[in-house]
Parts: structure tokens; sequence; C-alpha cells
């Protein structure tokens, strides 16, 4: 029995031809059961739910910004970094998560917009787009507010409501 499972490991770590292909099947259950947990949370608790996610993945995002931060070329004394700066902390994250753009709309110290065109998990998020307009938005604006929190954050369009793309902007307001 001891080698049948030692066989059977073996297999596993020599079959690595799919591996990209098991990812991505695991992060669209995992992207679905987030969606049907979102559903029945949203179901049983009402705004309370939500707001309580949202207050959570805020926060979290707050302080995971520290880590993106040397990545992005933003010094750690850098006190409200302009749009400029936010973008590319936001381009390193996109591009990490393979959400990649064609270019921005608006990209200057004032203003950084761009149309996010692949999302891996956009079709199992369509069972539930509050997962992107409230959740996934929530964690966007905890990384700005914490850049600048003369920062705003606006969704426009998102790609689990039917939109051919996810574009976002950053605008800082005096």
């Amino acid at each position: 029995m001891k080698q049948e499972i030692k066989d059977r490991q073996e297999a596993r770590f020599r079959n690595t031809g799919n591996m990209r292909q098991r990812y991505k099947a695991w992060a669209e259950n995992l992207a679905s059961l987030v969606a049907l947990m979102v559903v029945i949370g949203e179901e049983v608790a009402g705004e309370q739910f939500l707001r309580k996610v949202e207050e959570a993945i805020f926060e979290g995002s707050k302080l995971d910004v520290q880590r993106h931060k040397e990545a992005a070329g933003i010094a750690e004394t850098e006190t409200a970094p302009d749009c400029l700066a936010i973008g590319r902390l936001l381009d390193i994250i996109d591009d990490s998560l393979a959400n990649f753009w064609d270019g921005y709309i608006e990209k200057s110290p004032k203003v950084f917009e761009k149309r996010v065109v692949t999302c891996p998990v956009a079709e199992a998020f369509s069972m539930a787009p509050v997962v992107c307009e409230r959740v996934i938005a929530s964690g966007l604006k905890g990384y700005v507010k914490a850049l600048n929190p003369k920062a705003e954050v606006r969704f426009t369009e998102l790609m689990p409501k039917g939109d051919d793309a996810c574009r976002y902007r950053i605008e800082i307001t005096d």
C-alpha cells in the first residue's frame, strides 16, 4: 500500500505538463466558491454582511500595500504619492493577477485610468457581480487610500456585469 501511494505521488510530480490548466481550473473553482459564499452571505445577512466584508478587505489592503511600494518605486518615506506612482503599483498588482490592459485612458499626476481586458475569474464572478462592485473595489480603495488619502477610486465597467472590460479611475482631488 505504501508503495502504491508513493508511486501515485511521484506520477503526480512528473505530470507537470498541464499544470497551467490545473491552476486555471483551481482558480475558477475557488472564484465560484467565493461568489457562492457572497451570494449566500448577502441572502442570509444582507447589507450588514457586505459592509463587514468590505471593511475587512479595505483594512487588509491598507496593510498589504507596504509590500508593493518598493516594487513600484515608491519610497517608504514618500507621503501622498501621485497617480503616476499609484498607477505603477496597480499595474504590478494587475499584472500579477493576469489582469492585462491595452494602454491607458489617462495617466497623469492627478488621474490614472485604464481598462483591464482580461480576468481569469470574470465568468465565475458573473453569478455575483457584487464581488467586484463592492469587495474587489474595497480592496482597491484600501490600497489607494493607504497611499494617498485624497485619491478616489471609481469603477465604470465590470466584466462580471457583462462589460467587455473592467475600467477603473483613480483621481486625486485637492
